[in-house]
């Protein structure tokens, strides 16, 4: 495998930021201080039994295991611990990350147990490193097991509801509403799921620039499925199938993932799987992409097809000006998503 971030390396990068990150509020950093040379946080305080254990404002704690099995996050040898799914998510909502970065993570979670144990049949005490396993993959059992690779969306948008409810910071006047979801539903959050492993962004850091760039036109698309015109809403969708189906079709005939960013070819689309695209549109999904452009199956090579990818530029011309940044505070608060009612914001634990 040529590019890989191992989770406990994103997560180590992010305790690193940790005093830095101007995401987090000055109350929080406080509590949990660098002290001389040592860390502001330590892998141990994921325990839920340490003494300075990372935990929110109403007490409740980021991790659900001992300190001992916690530190083990971080051993990609015989003793390694995969980190439970929700002391995933609550870290990443402990650091105030954003919806993408956080579902980054939780798919890269996901992967690495599901490539250890579903593929590999790795275990514990057979004496395999990890990070042999996760950074050594040839290509085809590698594109082999993104076809398998099938997280269930549902569970991990009920997931990221439950905990942003109780746990993400809510900015003032939103009336209550979830900002971290930036307003997706159900459909648009597997529609998510599906861009993001069509591009192996969960193969990157959570800092990289390929997950940053992709960030930037998400948020564009999302804008416009919600308040583009009708003509915008028709055609996008429209345009964006044509994309993922001619990007299948170059990757089946150049053999290899490449590229970069949301252009780049880097991946299986979960469609290979014999399952339509649920690409966002405007009631919540599209048709599935055609089978193919009778011409384009015609084609003698790969670079018939790839001069008919639809560039980045391409699609930014239809969503907005390009280079037009899109925050999210700017995105609609929380359509079609339940409202959440007061809860407990970060704080000193109790």
């Amino acid at each position: 495998m040529k590019i890989y971030t191992k989770l406990g390396d994103d997560l180590d990068m992010m305790i690193r930021s940790f005093e830095t990150n101007p995401a987090v509020p000055d109350r929080q950093k406080e509590i949990w201080r660098q002290e001389g040379k040592k860390r502001a946080i330590t892998h141990g305080m994921f325990g839920y039994d340490h003494e300075k254990a990372l935990a929110f404002e109403d007490g409740t704690k980021v991790g659900s295991m001992k300190q001992n099995s916690a530190r083990r996050f971080w051993d990609y040898a015989e003793g390694h611990v995969f980190p439970p799914e929700g002391d995933v998510a609550r870290f990443c909502l402990f650091m105030h990350l954003d919806i993408y970065r956080t579902l980054t993570l939780l798919l890269k979670a996901r992967w690495e147990r599901f490539f250890a144990h579903g593929v590999n049949e790795w275990r514990a005490a057979d004496g395999t490193n990890l990070t042999d396993i996760l950074l050594d993959a040839d290509e085809h059992a590698l594109r082999e097991a993104l076809v398998r690779f099938q997280p269930r969306a549902d569970d991990l948008y009920t997931l990221l509801t439950e905990l942003a409810c109780r746990h993400a910071a809510l900015p003032e006047g939103t009336g209550g509403g979830m900002p971290f979801l930036e307003g997706h539903t159900p459909s648009t959050f597997a529609a998510l799921i599906d861009e993001m492993l069509m591009g192996r962004y969960h193969f990157h850091s959570v800092e990289s620039a390929e997950l940053t760039h992709f960030t930037a036109q998400a948020r564009k698309e999302f804008v416009l499925l919600v308040e583009g015109t009708q003509e915008q809403k028709r055609i996008y969708p429209l345009e964006k199938a044509r994309w993922v189906s001619l990007r299948q079709e170059l990757e089946d005939q150049h053999g290899r993932p490449g590229g970069r960013g949301a252009g780049g070819l880097q991946g299986h689309r979960r469609g290979h799987r014999g399952r339509p695209w649920r690409g966002p549109g405007p009631q919540g999904g599209t048709p599935a992409p055609p089978g193919g452009d009778e011409r384009l199956m015609a084609s003698p090579g790969a670079e018939n097809i790839a001069a008919r990818v639809p560039s980045v530029g391409t699609l930014a011309a239809i969503l907005s000006a390009p280079g037009e940044a899109i925050s999210p505070s700017s995105l609609p608060g929380g359509a079609g998503v339940p409202p959440c009612g007061p809860g407990p914001r970060h704080g000193r634990p109790r």
